[in-house]
């Protein structure tokens, strides 16, 4: 069950992707179909202050669908200041997660053009930056622990042997798909539960592209990868959602999508050019673009799910027995 729904989260967001925005026909079906054969994939942080428009999407589905009040992951990247100030605890587990599996997913690009010493680099960022923070959460959740086995990740590539490393990167992973399979499907299949966390993953990557460079050129090569990394999982995991968001609103879908795949060509590819192809103030404008595209998903559907008996026009109406919203 878990490596399905995890073949699902992977598969779906590269195939609608691929598919794009204007694509004929279908794009979220076409990519279910693929998802069904499609494997898995082959420093300190920028602060970042959260706009207006997503602290109120964090603020509307904290506490509500997906359990506990918001935590900011002690000791996890993003921090309390961070993307995830107004996650819930189940929400932050899965960003902390997600950005440790960017982090891996820059790391084995790197390995594969042949790069070890940069790989290294990310490989050692799961420990050095997330994995304290989460390491009791996933002993309550039954993941087992996999500090170890990041430790042979970095060792193996440090030693340059790369049938070792690509082993031990792919055993590093069913790991950390067990914890994101560790949150009950019956909250990560709801986009008020789970956009807030793809939000939050694009919010890191656009402070982390704005600490990469400085006087328009790329000076912090590392963060630019992390950055890459963190967008490409936050691909995927909006792809996991494709099916139910086509559902509510297909024309949205592709805007959305649309607006996902112009905040990626910031990141043509995992070696950047001194030159960036777009400005901080550029992707961070995109980014604000996803943001405010996914809000509205957000927001029909934690409305959908919080109104209820005494919602609005409900039963008591606005103001009166049960408030408004329930």
């Amino acid at each position: 069950m878990s490596k399905n729904r995890t073949k699902l989260w992977v598969g779906l967001g590269a195939f609608v992707f691929a598919a794009g925005a204007g694509a004929q026909g279908d794009p979220v079906k076409d990519a279910e179909a693929a998802a069904g054969v499609a494997g898995g994939e082959r420093g300190a942080h920028a602060p970042y202050t959260p706009s207006k428009t997503a602290t109120a999407i964090q603020l509307a589905s904290a506490g509500g669908e997906g359990g506990e009040g918001g935590e900011g992951g002690e000791g996890g990247e993003g921090g309390e200041a961070g993307p995830a100030a107004g996650l819930s605890a189940d929400q932050n587990f899965l960003f902390q997660l997600a950005m440790m599996k960017g982090h891996l997913h820059s790391g084995y690009e790197l390995l594969e053009a042949e790069k070890p010493k940069d790989a290294m680099v990310h490989f050692r960022h799961p420990v050095e930056e997330i994995y304290g923070g989460i390491e009791s959460q996933l002993a309550e959740r039954g993941v087992q622990d996999f500090r170890d086995d990041l430790a042979e990740l970095v060792e193996a590539t440090e030693a340059g042997d790369y049938e070792k490393a690509e082993h031990a990167y792919y055993h590093v992973l069913e790991y950390v798909n067990a914890g994101l399979n560790a949150v009950s499907p019956e909250y990560t299949t709801k986009p008020s539960f789970m956009l807030p966390v793809v939000t939050a993953l694009v919010q890191q990557a656009a402070a982390e592209y704005d600490a990469a460079i400085k006087d328009g050129q790329m000076v912090k090569v590392a963060e630019y990868q992390d950055s890459r990394g963190f967008v490409w999982i936050g691909r995927d995991l909006l792809g996991s959602l494709a099916s139910s968001l086509y559902s509510r609103d297909a024309e949205d879908l592709k805007d959305a999508i649309a607006d996902y795949e112009s905040l990626m060509t910031a990141w043509p590819s995992i070696t950047p050019e001194y030159e960036p192809k777009m400005s901080p103030g550029e992707v961070q404008a995109a980014a604000s673009k996803v943001e405010l595209e996914l809000s509205s998903f957000i927001i029909r559907d934690y409305g959908a799910s919080a109104g209820g008996e005494g919602g609005e026009g409900g039963e008591g109406g606005e103001g009166g027995e049960g408030g408004e919203g329930g």
